[in-house]
């Protein structure tokens, strides 16, 4: 499974200065682990599928985990998360409301696309009535995080890919995880994405940030 994983996985631009690390390196539980993926067809602007293994693994392998990802999309991500669950979790997922076009500087131009013409959540609909998945709606530079402050065991940052926007979808990354929580950015690399990439590398040099090898994933574990 984990080999055809990673023939799927789409090619990187060049690495960025991030440490890169194994993604068994960081929990050895991962190779013995069994994970659910459902829904493997094409997604826009979606997470490759070594990735979704990945997030799959740590919905499983935290115990009934809080979750919070910004960036619903199409919500394939968010139905894997929630799919390996352990009982009691539950994932909290932020996107822009039906109709919404946010300010131009809010968003790297690859994503004009998915922002205006992906149906929100599509991927996950059919599946909402019978998993522990809240829907929110609001941009993610003026939603109102606080309610959710130091509740997170993980956090997945997959919203908009500007500076401006990794900035304080970062900063309340950092006050919704609980201590010893653990934050994921998407995009890591993606030549579509330069202030990503641009913005974690500068990151690194004050928080302890690797990039998870063959992958487009940079991972922060607290303390």
């Amino acid at each position: 499974m984990l080999s055809w994983l990673r023939r799927r996985q789409a090619p990187l631009a060049p690495a960025g200065k991030l440490e890169p690390v194994a993604f068994a390196a960081l929990f050895p539980a991962f190779p013995t682990t069994r994970v659910t993926l459902e829904r493997l067809e094409e997604c826009i602007g979606g997470v490759a599928m070594i990735e979704l293994g990945y997030l799959a693994f740590l919905a499983r392998w935290l115990p009934a985990a809080e979750v919070f990802e910004i960036g619903t999309s199409q919500g394939r991500t968010t139905l894997n998360l929630a799919l390996n669950l352990a009982p009691g979790g539950h994932i909290h997922s932020l996107d822009l409301p039906a109709g919404y076009v946010p300010e131009a500087a809010c968003y790297a131009p690859a994503q004009e696309v998915e922002v205006k013409h992906l149906e929100r959540a599509a991927f996950l609909k059919p599946y909402l009535d019978r998993l522990p998945v809240t829907l929110l709606e609001g941009e993610s530079t003026s939603f109102d995080f606080s309610p959710w402050f130091r509740r997170m065991d993980l956090v997945f940052v997959d919203g908009g890919h500007t500076q401006r926007v990794l900035e304080t979808d970062s900063r309340n990354a950092f006050q919704l995880i609980k201590p010893g929580g653990l934050i994921l950015w998407h995009d890591y690399t993606q030549p579509a994405c330069p202030e990503v990439t641009a913005f974690l590398d500068d990151l690194g040099r004050q928080r302890p940030l690797r990039h998870v090898r063959g992958t487009r994933l940079v991972i922060y574990q607290g303390g």
